[in-house]
């Protein structure tokens, strides 16, 4: 009987942890970057910092003014963005969760530019709209 016991108990821990490997480790980031009365800008430089204030990835938005950094280690990031005759935005502490999309909203100004953050759970991974990006 204790025997028996043992070996449930080992096959309930090994159900555990595998469990526990198939949770999300990264999350994505994903934003639009529009101007003060909401059009799109493409071409916006987007860089993405680490806590250290490191750039460690930079990307440019594409036509509809969208950008994403997918599968990103959970931790908190900083972005600075600018484009063209507009002030640049900039935020720190972004918290980047497991298997949670960050979704900045981005309004460009020339007197003040300002960067929303809104966190949701993806449907399905990502959607088309962001995956070329």
């Amino acid at each position: 009987m204790g025997r028996a016991a043992a070996l449930c108990l080992i096959a309930l821990c090994g159900t555990a942890l595998a469990a526990d490997l198939s949770l999300p480790v990264t999350g994505n980031l994903l934003g639009i970057v529009t101007d003060p009365s909401g059009v799109p800008q493409m071409g916006a430089s987007v860089q993405l910092l680490n806590k250290y204030e490191r750039i460690i990835a930079k990307a440019s938005t594409t036509p509809n003014g969208r950008f994403a950094f997918a599968a990103l280690p959970v931790d908190t990031y900083a972005i600075r963005v600018s484009a063209g005759t507009f002030l640049p935005a900039s935020r720190n502490n972004i918290a980047v969760r497991p298997g949670i999309d960050s979704i900045l909203r981005i309004h460009l100004a020339t007197l003040l530019s300002s960067i929303e953050v809104n966190y949701t759970l993806p449907s399905a991974g990502m959607t088309d709209d962001w995956k070329w990006v």
